[in-house]
């Protein structure tokens, strides 16, 4: 999976197109205003939110990635359902057209990205890399 996601990004970065920063899935009170508030691990040791980005970027189509709703993201490929009995949630940071993006969906709402409305204001990723800002 790291290999065709990998192949997919470079082919979206070659067109300015759509990149996976971060997507992160889990712990529905983990995520909040500020970030994630990474709980303490479950019974078992395990993580109760969990990195998704690869399997995120794998599944990106033409500059987008589309998720139906109606059924836990559990059930996708690369993700597992980390707190079992607990509502859950999905974050997403992109890159698209050299703007920051960010959008958060509960575990059985539908995911479409890239979309005008997660735009984070007052970020541009060439302006930052050179240490300038845009206002």
């Amino acid at each position: 999976m790291t290999r065709s996601a990998e192949t997919k990004m470079s082919t979206e970065r070659s067109k300015n197109g759509l990149i996976i920063l971060q997507a992160n899935y889990g712990l529905a009170s983990a995520f909040t205003d500020r970030g994630i508030r990474y709980p303490e691990e479950d019974e078992h040791g395990g993580p109760m939110v969990i990195d998704v980005t690869i399997p995120l970027q794998s599944m990106t189509q033409d500059s987008r990635v589309t998720i139906p709703g109606g059924r836990s993201k559990a059930d996708l490929l690369g993700f597992y359902d980390p707190c079992i009995g607990e509502s859950k949630k999905l974050r997403v940071r992109y890159l698209f057209g050299d703007k920051v993006h960010e959008v958060t969906v509960t575990d059985k709402e539908a995911l479409r990205i890239p979309m005008k409305g997660e735009l984070t204001p007052k970020v541009n990723v060439r302006a930052d890399a050179i240490g300038h800002s845009l206002d």
